[in-house]
């Protein structure tokens, strides 16, 4: 789905399966005025939706999600979600997009989420996490990857993670930031290559 460039308020929450993909056609904000405002999910059970694209596609321009009024209480930019297996948020990309001000930028409960990957993502001015990882997935957490992505000004965990998730950050930045993961149980492989953190005021 292409979107001309422009400013769109969005007053209602908009679910999308997973095989669908957003495309910006030059500059493109969303302006939230509810609580979640993309929620993504495999809603077609018919299809198998583990096949490779790009949910959200900004490599033309860019996307920008904020709250409508710069409110971030109770706020979600993205949810990846639906924890009834088989969902198959799998092998997806995720590109040139900017969340800021949110309560959570990224919020992921779904199953079957992994092999997914995020370029060029920046996510800043969160209060809570900027990437927030439930225990409620299942068969989730394989190789999923930020490239060249920017996480800032977070005031609680950049990544808030369940337990058993390989995630690599490659070439990303953390700035000024309270801590920046935590993890929640003792079976996560992380790995950092050539990341920059820069004023974190608290723990890695």
């Amino acid at each position: 789905m292409s979107v001309p460039a422009g400013a769109y308020l969005i007053s209602n929450e908009i679910t999308l399966d997973s095989r669908i993909s957003i495309k910006s056609l030059g500059d493109v904000t969303f302006l939230s005025d509810t609580p979640t405002l993309f929620n993504i999910k495999h809603i077609n059970t018919y299809a198998d939706a583990r096949e490779s694209g790009s949910i959200f596609d900004g490599t033309d321009g860019i996307i920008r999600m904020e709250p409508k009024d710069g409110t971030p209480t109770g706020k979600t930019a993205i949810t990846f979600s639906d924890t009834t297996s088989p969902n198959y948020i799998a092998i997806k990309n995720v590109r040139n997009i900017s969340i800021k001000n949110f309560d959570t930028g990224i919020d992921i409960t779904a199953s079957d989420f992994y092999l997914t990957n995020f370029y060029n993502v920046k996510i800043h001015d969160c209060q809570q996490y900027c990437v927030n990882i439930h225990g409620s997935n299942n068969n989730s957490g394989e190789n999923v990857t930020f490239n060249q992505c920017a996480f800032g000004n977070s005031k609680n965990t950049v990544f808030n993670i369940a337990d058993g998730w390989e995630i690599t950050f490659n070439n990303c930045s953390f700035d000024y930031n309270e801590n920046i993961i935590t993890l929640n149980g003792p079976y996560n492989y992380i790995t950092f290559n050539k990341c920059h953190v820069e004023g974190n005021s608290g723990y890695v």
